[in-house]
Parts: structure tokens; C-alpha cells; sequence
């Protein structure tokens, strides 16, 4: 009998003792001390691994917290989560100060019962129909992620573990004994949830997070990913209470600290499993034809990383089959595992073994990696010589237009804006070439992460600063509609839309296909407690870095990307149509996106340039005159849409104090009791009701609004520029001509209010025409209080009320002012103004004049 550490049993002690403690506890009952050593060494059990097994009894199981953990639920208010979070925070401090403790001994076929039954609740092909499934994650708390290296760590089995403990120094090797599930209940993150043993034959529970593909799959895909038998190493690995349920779990939380361990691997050697071997039959393929036969039905259902995983088990046998190359090279093409992709094609293409035509393959997939990954010139060479093989091949000549199209784009910053509007209301993430202008990188002491974006020359109004694609984005559209995404950011104290809960998944998945990029996400700022480094972007080597998918090549440190697409996040609602009847994103329904360099420019309410996407591609343009040397800065926030105070809550989320441009340096001189005023005056009427109040109500509250504002300020009070527009809408619904003149008033005083200059004459008072390069407002540059919808659609008003009132020469001159402004601020020509600005031109009858004179 066998004592670990001199008083700790192992689990086959705890077996035997399960077994007939209750027997020898009847004798030491009665005090028979005689009976009960008896029964005790027909165990092979002495006293010391009595008081061992005794000293772990309810230990740790159920969690020793006072309470349960907050629950949180969907649909939950800003007040509800106001109180919800910061309970949160208080219930995992304390659940930090419990001591680690071993954990109590739960039998094998214990565990394996539970798992049946929680699998069998479980549908292996999807949700039934009408049925919601319900993921609950919480963000923001300090998650361990290793970064030593698997060989310089020493192997550890559950005897020597503690709940509630990282395990520093040391890997777990284990392996599946059961099917794998999902959680998706409520009451449980979402995650892949294993039974596994390790060489002792301890069984305990497994819990995977941010596995790539593993976000939206069925039970089915986890058969084909994880089969029984499985072997994992896990580096440095925690062991945590369980929050919910009974039983203790191994919680990995970034995918680098997990191996898939492959037969011959050298943490291997030496090893004996107490137990039988669970492994599946598809754990033993292993020659060339069966892992191409079984990764090819895989790859025929979609099963990319399983197939991939299936091509890597045939090339450990054989590293130089190069069938088994190539189709892992079109796998990792489908996954997005560019660098992957282009690692293997390249070996297949040089190898002297390979045929020719499987040489012809992988040249077209490495071509098109290369071009995903935006080396336009680099694709472009490759796919020339797929021509030369294949000349009459559309298909290639197709890549090549493309190749040719992008190189176009990313040199001169020319784009068809038009058609990418087209294609962007059907499928969000388009097809185009980055941009960047005359723009870098500095230093800037007083910001956030010390870091901002400068020009290196002057930059004129309406001038393209940057094209940029996200690194990763998730739409509404891209998510199972079935599944609500709970995720409660600790960082932010807020709840997470859906699509912002699966872009961590989706930032992961595309650095650990493509490690080289680690940098380019991991070098943003992270909060107040980073460092980043003062040069931005990092140095890309060009060789690209294999990759394996059963074992990651760089370090993923969960916590920090946590934080950093918490701080660097944006949400790139799709330009669409613009109506006259105003439409509201529902929180919910907000994409979620990753820019790199775009994360870079720091904040002011009146930038000097202005962001917008087309599909999920960014577009930053100046509005106005930059100079070189200064700091370009775009807007985190609308102040039309935002009070101070709400704008200054919104940006502490950034660890930005305070906004230092002109609109807050003026919102700053009213005091708070003319802030709350207009909170109060506002809230009896909402902005969506001002238009049913009439004339004197508003104009009443016009007034009462305007004596809130501190006299020394400047002329931009964009909440304000909502009455006097709903004034302007009373006074057009009388229907009279005479009413439209004082409309009219009232409309060039909304855009004042936005920041506009409106010139003292206008084509009213005019006798002589509007000259194509005059018009009615100031275009030295472009306020960014609001989105420019708004002040597009004030200015269109204006050109129908002229029409109205017969005088072309006025409505022209708005038509061209409202043109100038979708050209300056987002781009395009004359027939994307038209496209954009559809349902309003046509409502408001000016598409005719609009189409002969814009």
C-alpha cells in the first residue's frame, strides 16, 4: 500500500475506502478497535490513510462560499446589472481568500453516470426546432495562461492537485473516457465539457474554453474533434471549484495551454495507464490512405479542424505524404488559417515526391492565402503561373482581375464605393484592399497608452486617411439565431451583445492559424496597468509560421485579449439606405469588430476626421484642413446622441478622464444644475415624441433649453438641434406655403446648433444661380457632433421645402450642399449619393432634380 506524501491516499485508496467505510465505521462506533483494524487491513487500508481519507470529507465538492455566485439573465436593465456586477465582484474576491484543499474522492462510474445524463440532455444535431439554447460567460477576471514551454514542465496527476490552485510548474496528461457535450444550460458557461482520467486512472471533469470551432457546433463535431480516447497535456493547470453543481473541473482558458497529444509524442514515454485503453478506432488510424480517407469525410461535412487534425495524425507517421499536405492546406484555407495554408502548400510545391498536378493544387491554394492575407502582388505571381498551366481556366483569370483590382485599391486609394454599398447590404464582410494615407505612428504622452495617430504631411478636408478591414468582426447574421450569448464584462461592468461575446473566440481562432500576427493584437493597449510599446505596427517577419493544429506555436494570454478588445472594440454598423423616419439599432443587434491601426487614434467628441463602414470595411476621412505634425482624432461617441455626463461615463470605459476638444471644454462651463435641467426638460419629451408636441410646446421648450446653455460658449449645442428641427417639422405640417419660410429658420438653426456655419445669404434672397463651387454653409470643415445622417437629412429637408416654395435655385444648392457632405465625409460619386440617399430623394420627390443637377 502506497502513500503519497506520507499522509495524502491515492484514489484507489479512496476507492476501496468508499467501498467499506461504512463497515469499519460501525466498529470504531462500538469501539471495537479490534474489529475495525481488522476490516481495515482486509482492505490493505492502515490507520493513516484512514485520517487522510477522513480529512478530506467534505473538503471540497460543493463550493465553501457562504453564497452562490449573482445570477445574471437575459434581458437584464442598466440598473439591474448596476447592482448584479459589483456583487459579482464581491462573491469572487471572497471566493479567492478560501484556501486550495483536495478534492473529494467521486467515483469513476459516478462521473460517468452524470455525463450520460447531461449528454443525453443535449441534442447532438442542433437545437430543436423553436428551442433557445442559453450561453452564459463572465469576462474580466484575472485567468491564468501559461508561457512555459510543455518540456520544461513536470508531469502531475489529480493525487497531487488542489482545488482552487494554478498549478505553476507542471502539466496534467489525461485523456477522454466519454463523449464530450456542450454546455449550454443557463446556469452554466458555455464551453466543451470532457470526462477524463489521467495515468493513475482519477477521473475528473474537463472544461475547454475558446476552442476554435467550437462556439456554434453540435455534439456531433465534438465526436469528431475530441474522440474518446483522446490524450491532452495541459500546461500549468487550474483546478476550480465548481460554481455551480458538485464537482470540481480543470479549466483551460486559452487553447495554447492545451497539447493534443499524438501516440509517439515524448510526454508519452514511460507512461502506463492504470486503466483500460478507451481510445476509439479513429484514435488508430494512422497510414497514409486511412487519415486521407477519414480527413476527406470530415472535410465532405464541413469538419475542418477534426479533418485537419486526422491529416496531422497521418503525417506524424509519415511527414513526407504530401496528399495529406495538401488537403490540410485546403482545410486550413477553409478555417482561415492563412499562414497554415501557405506553410504546407509551399512544402508540397517543392517537394520532388509530389506530382505534378498535386505540385498545380497547392501553388492555386497557397495563391489564395496570399491574397487573404493582403499580399496582392505576391497571390498575383502565383495565380500568372497557375495561368500558364491552365490558360483558358476563368477561374483563374477571375483571382487574377481580383489580385490586380486590390493592388489598384491599395496604392492610389481609389474604390468603387458604389458597388461595394451594393454588395455590403447582402454580405457584410467585402472583398477590398487596406489604405493607409500620409499617417503614422507616435508618441503622445497625455493619452491613453501613450500612443496616437499623426500626419506626416498635410491632409486636406474630405482627404482618405485610412482603409482599413477588421482583424476579425462578427454581425448579427453570422450567430446561430437560436442562442442567446449572456457575457458580463467585469472590465466594462456592462453586459455584452452577442456578437461581442463571439469575437474573442473569433480573434483567437485567426492568431493561432496564423501566429505571426500575435503581435499586431497583443501590442494594443490592454488598460491603465499595460505598457504597450511606443511603435506600432510591430515588424511582420514574411515567413509564415507552420502550424499544428493539435498544438498551438505562440502564447495566448486570455486575460489580456480580454482586455484588450474591451478597450479597442468597435462596433461597425453597416451603412445602410438612409430614410427620413429615424431607425434604432437595438443594443443587441450591434455588430462587433477588431481594427488594428484604427485602434490607434485616440478620442475627441469634434475630431478633426470621422469613421464610417462600408460593409464591415472602415473608412476614415479628415474634416478638415490637417497639418503635419498634428494628432488625427475621430469620435468613440456621438454628443448628439450623448449628453456630457453620458459621454464622459462612455469614455472612462477607455480610461479617458476627460475629453479635452472644444464641445467639452463649452459643455464644461455650464454647471451640473443646467446639465440636469436639460436632462429633466428632455425627458419629459423624448426626441422620438418632439415632433407630435405643437408649435408653442416647442417653441416653449426651445427657449427654456436655450437659457441652459452658459452665454461664453460656442454656437454648437447639439441637443438642441432636435427642437429646433421638431419645429421645423410642426411648422410644415400646417401645409401652408406661408408656414415655410419660418421652417426653414428653424432647419439652418438645427444645423447650427450641430456646429455648421450657415452663410448670412442663402438662394432665397438671391437673384443669381447657385455657382457649382458655392454653397450655403462654411466647407472649411465638417463638425462631428453627429453622424452625418443627420445633417444630410436637414439638408435635403431644406431642398424640399425650396421646391416647395418654387425656388429651384435654393434647392439645388442644398441638393449639392447634402452631396458635398456624404462625398466629404464617407466618399463616392454622384450615383452613391444617389444610392445612399434613395428612399429620402424619393419621398421627398427630389430624386429627378437631384439626378440632373448633384
Amino acid at each position: 500500500m502506497t502513500v503519497k506524501n506520507g499522509t495524502e491516499p491515492t484514489y484507489e485508496v479512496h476507492a476501496r475506502l468508499s467501498a467499506r467505510l461504512p463497515l469499519a465505521l460501525l466498529h470504531l462506533t462500538h469501539k471495537d478497535r479490534t474489529a475495525a483494524i481488522c476490516t481495515l487491513n482486509a482492505l490493505g487500508i492502515s490507520p493513516e490513510d484512514l485520517q487522510a481519507y477522513q480529512d478530506t470529507i467534505g473538503a471540497v465538492g460543493i463550493p465553501e462560499t457562504s453564497t452562490s455566485p449573482p445570477q445574471f439573465h437575459p434581458g437584464m436593465s442598466e440598473a439591474e446589472l448596476r447592482v448584479a456586477i459589483p456583487r459579482y465582484k464581491a462573491w469572487f474576491e471572497e471566493d479567492r481568500k478560501i484556501p486550495p484543499q483536495r478534492a473529494r474522492y467521486v467515483s469513476r462510474q459516478t462521473l460517468l453516470s452524470f455525463h450520460n445524463r447531461v449528454r443525453q440532455a443535449r441534442w447532438s444535431d442542433g437545437l430543436p426546432q423553436g428551442e433557445v439554447s442559453t450561453r452564459m460567460t463572465i469576462s474580466g477576471f484575472p485567468r491564468h495562461s501559461s508561457i512555459v514551454p510543455l518540456e520544461r514542465l513536470e508531469r502531475i496527476c489529480f493525487s497531487q492537485m488542489l482545488v482552487r490552485k494554478v498549478h505553476l510548474g507542471s502539466y496534467l496528461l489525461c485523456r477522454s473516457i466519454a463523449p464530450s457535450c456542450l454546455t449550454t444550460m443557463i446556469d452554466r458557461v458555455a464551453s466543451v465539457q470532457l470526462l477524463i482520467e489521467d495515468p493513475e486512472g482519477n477521473t475528473h471533469y474537463l472544461t475547454i474554453y475558446n476552442f476554435p470551432t467550437t462556439s456554434h457546433c453540435s455534439v456531433k463535431y465534438l465526436d469528431d474533434l475530441f474522440p474518446v480516447g483522446t490524450i491532452f497535456a495541459i500546461r500549468e493547470p487550474t483546478f476550480k471549484a465548481p460554481t455551480m453543481g458538485n464537482y470540481p473541473i480543470v479549466r483551460v482558458d486559452s487553447p495554447s495551454d492545451i497539447i493534443l497529444v499524438s501516440p509517439g509524442h515524448s510526454v508519452l514515454k514511460g507512461v502506463v495507464w492504470r486503466t483500460d485503453n478507451p481510445s476509439s478506432k479513429i484514435l488508430a488510424v494512422s497510414t497514409i490512405d486511412s487519415c486521407r480517407n477519414r480527413g476527406n469525410a470530415l472535410f465532405q461535412a464541413s469538419h475542418w479542424l477534426p479533418a485537419a487534425l486526422v491529416y496531422s495524425r497521418g503525417l506524424v507517421a509519415n511527414p513526407k505524404a504530401t496528399v495529406l499536405l495538401s488537403n490540410r492546406a485546403e482545410a486550413y484555407l477553409r478555417l482561415g488559417f492563412w499562414s497554415g495554408t501557405i506553410a504546407d502548400a509551399k512544402r508540397v510545391r517543392t517537394s520532388p515526391d509530389a506530382p505534378e498536378a498535386l505540385r498545380n493544387k497547392a501553388m492555386f491554394r497557397e495563391a489564395k492565402a496570399e491574397y487573404a492575407r493582403g499580399n496582392y502582388g505576391t497571390a498575383e505571381d502565383l495565380f500568372l503561373q497557375q495561368q500558364s498551366v491552365r490558360p483558358d481556366d476563368e477561374v483563374v483569370k477571375g483571382w487574377i482581375s481580383r489580385a490586380r483590382k486590390r493592388q489598384a485599391e491599395q496604392e492610389t486609394g481609389q474604390y468603387d464605393w458604389e458597388t461595394l454599398f451594393n454588395q455590403s447590404q447582402s454580405d457584410h464582410h467585402l472583398d477590398v484592399a487596406e489604405f493607409r494615407g500620409p499617417i503614422e505612428v507616435q508618441q503622445v504622452s497625455r493619452r491613453g497608452g501613450g500612443r496616437g495617430i499623426v500626419a506626416v504631411q498635410d491632409i486636406e478636408i474630405g482627404q482618405l486617411v485610412l482603409v482599413a478591414k477588421p482583424f476579425h468582426s462578427v454581425y448579427e447574421r453570422d450567430l446561430h439565431p437560436n442562442e442567446i450569448m449572456l457575457s458580463v464584462d467585469l472590465i466594462t461592468s456592462k453586459m455584452n451583445t452577442r456578437t461581442q461575446s463571439a469575437l474573442l473566440a473569433g480573434v483567437m481562432q485567426k492568431l493561432l492559424g496564423n501566429p505571426e500576427l500575435h503581435g499586431l493584437v497583443f501590442d494594443l493597449y490592454a488598460g491603465p496597468d499595460s505598457s504597450p510599446p511606443s511603435s506600432y505596427p510591430p515588424v511582420i517577419s514574411p515567413d509564415v509560421t507552420p502550424v499544428d493544429p493539435s498544438q498551438a506555436s505562440i502564447d495566448i494570454d486570455v486575460a489580456r485579449l480580454d482586455a484588450i478588445i474591451s478597450f479597442n472594440g468597435f462596433s461597425p454598423s453597416v451603412l445602410e439606405p438612409i430614410s427620413c423616419r429615424s431607425k434604432t439599432r437595438p443594443e443587441e443587434g450591434k455588430p462587433s469588430g477588431l481594427y488594428l491601426l484604427p485602434a490607434l487614434f485616440n478620442h475627441a467628441c469634434q475630431s478633426n476626421a470621422v469613421w464610417t463602414c462600408v460593409g464591415d470595411v472602415m473608412v476614415i476621412r479628415a474634416t478638415k484642413r490637417i497639418i503635419l505634425g498634428e494628432e488625427i482624432t475621430i469620435p468613440y461617441t456621438s454628443a448628439h446622441s450623448n449628453p456630457y455626463e453620458e459621454r464622459r461615463a462612455i469614455l472612462r470605459q477607455f480610461s479617458i478622464d476627460e475629453c479635452d476638444c472644444h464641445l467639452c471644454q463649452d459643455d464644461r462651463k455650464d454647471d451640473e444644475s443646467a446639465h440636469k435641467m436639460r436632462d429633466e426638460l428632455l425627458a419629459k419629451r423624448k426626441s422620438s415624441q418632439l415632433i407630435d408636441a405643437s408649435t408653442a410646446q416647442l417653441l416653449s421648450l426651445e427657449q427654456q433649453f436655450a437659457a441652459t446653455y452658459s452665454p461664453s460658449r460656442g454656437p454648437c449645442k447639439p441637443r438642441l438641434a432636435d427642437i429646433q428641427h421638431a419645429i421645423a417639422e410642426t411648422l410644415r405640417k400646417s401645409g401652408s406655403k406661408a408656414s415655410i419660410p419660418d421652417a426653414i429658420e428653424y432647419e439652418k438653426k438645427a444645423l447650427q446648433s450641430l456646429g455648421f456655419i450657415v452663410l448670412g445669404k442663402d438662394a432665397m434672397q438671391q437673384s443669381e444661380p447657385w455657382e457649382d463651387t458655392k454653397l450655403p454653409i462654411d466647407t472649411a470643415q465638417i463638425p462631428t457632433a453627429s453622424p452625418f445622417e443627420t445633417p444630410a437629412l436637414y439638408m435635403l429637408r431644406l431642398a424640399h421645402d425650396y421646391l416647395r416654395l418654387s425656388d429651384t435655385s435654393g434647392a439645388i444648392g442644398w441638393l449639392k450642399t447634402a452631396q458635398w457632405l456624404v462625398a466629404t465625409w464617407v466618399g463616392g460619386d454622384k450615383m452613391f449619393f444617389m444610392r445612399i440617399m434613395a428612399p429620402v430623394l424619393e419621398e421627398w420627390k427630389l430624386k429627378r432634380l437631384a439626378a440632373s443637377v448633384v
